[in-house]
């Protein structure tokens, strides 16, 4: 009822004692070589285990690296750990969350989540892409980094309709993605434009107030 297993056990002492390791000490690592035309010592790439923390009797914190050479590369670098506490980095050594994920200024899209069956892949620079594709209609989330059609778009919401709310060099727009006021509201023919309420009853609707050296207030009410 057992499986097959591969076991690699590093001491700090000769073969058969049990000096104690210490932290940050690699207890093994597999390496995948291949023959270059001079020789066959250059790493592709590597997984390896590391102790992760202080060890101690019957206690022994590990982490899991695993690393890829980059084409030009003369060795592999670390591309993903899986520390002690069980935090996940990409491209980050120090993960403080549960998935960390890091990625140099100008690079590709920190994150992205697509499902597009037909579609190729977007030219535009997403710092964050949440999308869900049924058919050809578009449903999820844009954090942009730049959108050369409209300067700088930061934010796109967008449903079965296409974008109904962005965030645009500082303006937010509802209903359009081309705002020219701080804030703009488009709406669709036959809707309302705008609609408030306290719990669903008639109570104060709307208020928009200005204050400076003079208080302004509009409201919009019904009922007390």
């Amino acid at each position: 009822g057992s499986s097959p297993y591969l076991n690699l056990g590093k001491s700090r002492g000769a073969v058969g004692a049990y000096t104690i390791v210490q932290s940050g000490d690699r207890l093994g690592q597999i390496n995948f070589v291949g023959a270059d035309g001079t020789d066959m010592a250059s790493h592709a790439a590597s997984i390896a285990g590391y102790v992760d923390g202080t060890p101690g009797a019957n206690d022994m914190p590990g982490r899991l690296v695993f690393a890829t050479s980059s084409d030009g590369g003369i060795s592999e670098t670390e591309r993903l750990r899986i520390n002690s506490v069980g935090k996940v980095g990409i491209n980050s050594t120090a993960p403080d969350a549960t998935l960390s994920i890091e990625a140099a200024v100008g690079s590709s899209p920190v994150l992205t989540m697509r499902n597009h069956p037909a579609g190729g892949v977007y030219t535009n620079n997403y710092g964050v892409e949440y999308r869900h594709a049924y058919g050809s209609v578009n449903h999820g989330m844009l954090i942009h980094t730049q959108e050369a059609a409209d300067a700088r778009r930061s934010l796109d919401v967008s449903d079965s309709n296409g974008v109904f709310a962005t965030f645009t060099n500082g303006k937010v727009g509802v209903g359009t993605i081309t705002p020219t006021e701080k804030f703009e509201v488009h709406k669709q023919s036959g809707t309302t434009l705008i609609k408030a309420s306290v719990n669903g009853n008639s109570r104060v609707g709307l208020e928009i107030q200005k204050t400076g050296s003079t208080t302004q207030t509009w409201r919009i009410q019904d009922g007390q």
